[in-house]
């Protein structure tokens, strides 16, 4: 039999026992299972991928000038927002829409077959399907500010300590770090390099307000609106603990037999996010003794295994499925881990990770909550998430809100009614006129720059951002709606959660470079992505939350900057009316008059009448009754009802 390395504790090489699933059970928690098998792939479909991989993806100008001829005389050069009314209505920001695509691309883009968004969300519920995987790291890039960054300052900040007091002593050393060069003691040298090399000059409130705390060991929930920064909120802090308390000693034997030990788990529920959260942890431990990697779904998992072979890992980010398979074959051992973070929380929770999670939090080798600082971080926390979870925090506890958990102001929220057959015209018009308008506002300020300086001219192109993320409802949809675009002269690529692994890191680098401008996409690029210079989303199909909604409208404004999302309203969003309203009150939007409810109406017994057919006041409903159904008649003389007859 094959030599194994000695066993530590609980963990060593013992193998563990995998939870039995049953199968019914199985198949309603997997979210998008592959038709592969679990540990390989079907080479015919394979092949067929790649085939189709520039076809799926798109190509254009990296410069982003080679775009259509400017047809919209009536948009405003100077913000694209200008050219809708308050309001919400109108269809379109031109005066005359393209011509319909064929009817054949219609037909296809309105098919309701099974790849409907709740198919397609195998990528936000984390892998279940136990594909394998492993990314390559992108250079890290510079942060940008926005123009309303100092707004982001001002966010409303609301600090609990839940189950308990703290000491006057500890509410001083957990006080606001107001500046990266306060912490200089705490962060070092190579640290502050490498948070000046990245662009970072100021934390953000969540950052500003997290950091002590984190270092000071304390259990966290935090909620905070999108683009507040969150990532760093817990990577900074996180890494500077374990510098400041390791070096850790952990047995490790190089090799086939080699078992790694992280300090530190970040659960992420995609694996973009993923890639991009070890992304960011690489750049932060540049030059430092620890070490990161990232294991989730899409590739082989040997690749995964040999990677963990070299050395030892002290951040260990994953997707919960992977991690399962990884702690089932003793490649991963959790009995070290002293800090763990859900990145998302509340999608891993809501979304059909529930599963995974109590499998890695009860059933596998992680220490328990008494033992460990567990740190959950998320736009959005709804009241029955927040009591499933807290229970798994030590106490006392901070329960942290930095704004309004949601979408923030600076997003200008715009909300269309537009039929299913119209969709594709109006955003085949929607989105030529805010990349002509952005270019316009670009052009101004290249041609008013010769008095500022390069660095002035600099920031307020970046304020212009001109890039665009349209999300669709169906995979098959993607396709269409990137050929479409393309066929406009719109440098467009495609994400989906079909495509295999090295096809989505190429396309989400390729948007990340600038090398096309507009990413049709799935659901897969709602959660937790940063992708820069997003200055317009398009929700071409509505999602089914407005928990989803807000994570996708949140790919643009971010970090002060202003952004812009449109929405189209269709019949089969109804579901949406109420919420969504809320949610645009919330953030100070107008709500547009086709989503305002409709008056209450009384309704009277017997349907239109005052008075039901026993002479009788009516009540709610036709009929008479609560429900709308009708009254029992009158007793009869003996006690009992007359009978109808």
């Amino acid at each position: 039999s094959e030599r194994r390395s000695p066993s530590y504790g609980n963990a060593g090489c013992q193998r563990l026992k995998r939870s039995k699933v049953p199968e019914g059970e199985r198949d309603e928690n997997r979210l998008d299972p592959d038709d592969a098998d679990r540990y390989g792939r079907d080479k015919d479909r394979q092949t067929e991928r790649d085939t189709d991989r520039d076809r799926d993806r798109g190509g254009g100008s990296s410069s982003g000038r080679d775009l259509p001829s400017r047809e919209h005389p009536g948009v405003c050069a100077n913000s694209f927002a200008s050219s809708f009314p308050k309001n919400g209505g109108g269809r379109s920001a031109a005066d005359e829409a393209p011509p319909p695509p064929p009817a054949a691309l219609q037909a296809s883009l309105n098919d309701d077959d099974d790849d409907d968004e709740n198919c397609d969300d195998d990528m936000e519920k984390d892998d279940m399907d136990f594909e394998e995987g492993r990314g390559t790291s992108n250079a890290p890039r510079e942060k940008s500010v926005g123009a309303h960054f100092d707004r982001l300052q001002q966010l409303p900040v609301s600090a609990e300590i839940v189950g308990g007091n703290i000491t006057q002593e500890e509410k001083e050393k957990s006080g606001i770090l107001n500046a990266f060069d306060d912490a200089k003691d705490d962060l070092g040298d190579v640290l502050c390099a490498n948070l000046s090399r990245g662009g970072f000059s100021r934390p953000t409130p969540v950052q500003a307000h997290s950091f002590r705390h984190v270092l000071a060991g304390r259990d966290m929930v935090v909620a905070a609106q999108t683009g507040c920064g969150k990532t760093l909120a817990f990577l900074l802090p996180v890494i500077t603990a374990l510098k400041r308390e390791g070096p850790f000693f952990r047995p490790f034997f190089p090799g086939k037999n080699a078992q790694a030990g992280p300090i530190a788990l970040i659960l992420c529920p995609t694996r973009e996010l993923c890639v991009q959260t070890n992304e960011q942890a690489d750049a932060l431990l540049k030059g430092t003794d620890l070490t990161s990697a990232a294991v989730y779904g899409g590739e082989a998992l040997q690749t995964q295994v040999d990677q963990l072979s070299h050395a030892q890992t002290d951040i260990l980010v994953a997707t919960p499925g992977r991690l399962v398979d990884l702690t089932d074959t003793c490649k991963v051992s959790l009995m070290f881990v002293c800090k763990l973070i859900l990145d998302e929380a509340d999608v891993m929770f809501s979304l059909g990770l529930e599963k995974q999670l109590r499998i890695i939090l009860d059933e596998r080798d992680l220490p328990e909550a008494s033992s460990r600082q567990t740190l959950l971080f998320s736009a959005t926390f709804p009241a029955e998430l927040r009591k499933m979870m807290e229970p798994m925090l030590r106490t006392p506890f901070l329960r942290l809100t930095v704004g309004s958990p949601g979408a923030t102001k600076q997003i200008r929220q715009v909300v269309k009614e537009v039929d299913d057959q119209a969709k594709l015209s109006t955003c085949l018009v929607d989105i030529p006129a805010f990349l002509a308008a952005a270019q316009d506002q670009r052009a101004s300020i290249e041609a008013n720059s010769a008095s500022a300086s390069p660095s002035e001219c600099a920031a307020a192109l970046d304020g212009v951002p001109m890039k665009v993320i349209v999300f669709v409802g169906k995979r098959s949809q993607v396709t269409g709606v990137v050929k479409s675009l393309q066929t406009g002269g719109v440098p467009t690529g495609g994400l989906h959660g079909k495509q295999d692994q090295a096809t989505r890191l190429e396309v989400v680098t390729d948007f990340r470079q600038g090398k096309f401008l507009v990413l049709v996409a799935t659901s897969v690029a709602a959660r937790g992505l940063d992708f820069p210079d997003i200055g317009l989303v398009v929700n071409y199909d509505l999602p089914d939350s407005v928990e989803q909604y807000t994570h996708r409208i949140g790919r643009t404004g971010r970090i002060g900057k202003e952004g812009l999302a449109i929405s189209y309203f269709g019949k089969r969003d109804g579901r949406l009316r109420r919420p969504l309203v809320t949610a645009l009150q919330n953030a100070g939007q107008v709500v547009p008059d086709f989503l305002a409810p409709p008056p209450e109406r009384e309704m009277y017994g017997g349907g239109f009448g005052h008075h039901n057919r026993y002479g009788q006041p009516g009540h709610h409903g036709h009929g008479g009754g609560p429900y709308g159904r009708a009254p029992p008649p009158p007793p009869g003389p003996h006690g009992g009802y007359r009978r109808r007859y």
